[in-house]
């Protein structure tokens, strides 16, 4: 996730397509309250909504994790080659564990309270709210805080396996090293992989459903597998050394518009088939109901045929979409973002301090906007900027010249 291992192999396309995915995510943020139907999952949810911003958040919240998770293991066991475990571990302290701390006291509790004054008691102060509900019943590390965790301990997994079997992580680089020059081998082994994966855990965790696993500590459960293997393969792709062979890269980015017109067919399929089927049981929890309840296997197999199936053709479509947009996105990085730019140069620079802080001024500003007769478009617009565009001028100006902080976002 650090800026510091991108440049240190020279490969600037992913420091920048990393800038691009966060901006991805802090734009779904700014329009997630205005999604018709997903707008009830975010902390404020305007009474202006469309289902335009349905679709946005479907495509977005499908690849956005990926992608994350992908390049962060990229670097992880470079940077313990080069650090030592005890190094490493102190910069993921130091990078990941700050933050999550601080997060956790100060942050979370602003992106919750502007949704407990919303929608429960307005007359609450923030005061009262922080030591009467969100330290005693609320505590947790929700809004982006999930992922400073969650990468944490990927990456403590990861650096147990490499000193403990350094020659798995070489075999699957070499493995990859193979297949990537068999795409055909490479995408069908792949996606059926992350099918696997995807259809097990919605199966057993329903698509939207969070659970708490310690404490303050929750995961999405039918997403935190995906986000592992995405983690191990951004891993065994560097181990491979394929990021480095310009000419094999060069062949690959040339097909772009071809992996963007798959990527298109496979969003097509995905979000019309699960709007479409959304109140006939594309989402049908009914196999994580009866498994909690520790049905026989017998009723779990009837209710799987009974009413699983369209959730189980969600889930193939859903990992189809990931697959096509990670291979479009990883083409469209080398082909346009392979050069250096002061712009994308300054965005990566900060794009961590953004990720961190920016959920707060956009929240805030959906609520302040709830009551204002703008158009929807202007509303976003506000939001974006003002909310996403005064961050990355507060990181840039302000807070990076602190160099404790710069430590942390570096």
């Amino acid at each position: 996730m650090s800026p510091h291992g991108i440049n240190q192999n020279r490969l600037i396309y992913i420091d920048y397509l990393r800038a691009l995915i966060f901006m991805m995510l802090a734009l779904d943020h700014s329009v997630h309250a205005y999604a018709q139907r997903w707008g009830g999952l975010h902390f404020i949810t305007d009474f202006d909504r469309t289902v335009i911003f349905d679709v946005f958040y479907m495509v977005s919240n499908s690849i956005i994790m990926p992608m994350i998770f992908f390049i962060s293991g990229l670097f992880v066991i470079p940077s313990i080659q080069k650090n030592g475990a005890g190094g490493f571990l102190k910069n993921r302290l130091v990078h990941l564990g700050i933050p999550f701390v601080l997060g956790v006291i100060f942050i979370t509790p602003l992106l919750q309270y502007a949704s407990f004054h919303d929608q429960e008691d307005p007359m609450v102060s923030y005061g009262a709210y922080w030591f009467e509900h969100y330290f005693p019943y609320n505590l947790s590390a929700s809004g982006p805080f999930w992922v400073l965790w969650v990468l944490f301990f990927y990456s403590l997994i990861l650096m147990i396996l490499y000193l403990l079997f350094p020659g798995l992580i070489r075999g699957l680089g070499a493995l990859v090293s193979k297949v990537v020059k068999r795409p055909i081998l490479f995408c069908i082994s792949f996606l059926m992989l992350l099918i696997a994966i995807a259809s097990i855990t919605d199966l057993i965790w329903g698509a939207p459903w969070w659970f708490r696993v310690w404490w303050f500590f929750s995961l999405q459960g039918s997403r935190f597998l995906i986000q592992a293997l995405f983690f191990l393969l951004g891993s065994a792709v560097m181990e491979s050394g394929v990021l480095h062979e310009k000419e094999w890269l060069q062949r690959f980015a040339s097909k772009w518009f071809g992996f963007f017109m798959i990527a298109i067919v496979m969003g097509v399929a995905y979000v019309g088939f699960s709007l479409s089927f959304i109140e006939d049981g594309a989402y049908d929890s009914s196999f994580r109901k009866a498994l909690n309840q520790k049905e026989s296997f017998e009723t779990l197999w009837t209710i799987f045929i009974d009413h699983s199936q369209l959730s189980f053709l969600r889930t193939v479509l859903f990992s189809g979409f990931i697959f096509s947009q990670f291979i479009f996105y990883m083409a469209l990085g080398y082909r346009f973002l392979n050069h250096s730019n002061s712009l994308w140069r300054n965005l990566s620079l900060n794009t961590y301090g953004i990720f961190l802080l920016h959920e707060v001024p956009v929240i805030w500003l959906q609520y302040v906007l709830i009551s204002s007769s703008l158009p929807l478009l202007i509303k976003i617009g506000v939001v974006f900027i003002v909310g996403v565009g005064g961050t990355w001028l507060i990181v840039d100006k302000v807070l990076r010249r602190f160099k404790l902080v710069r430590q942390v976002l570096n």
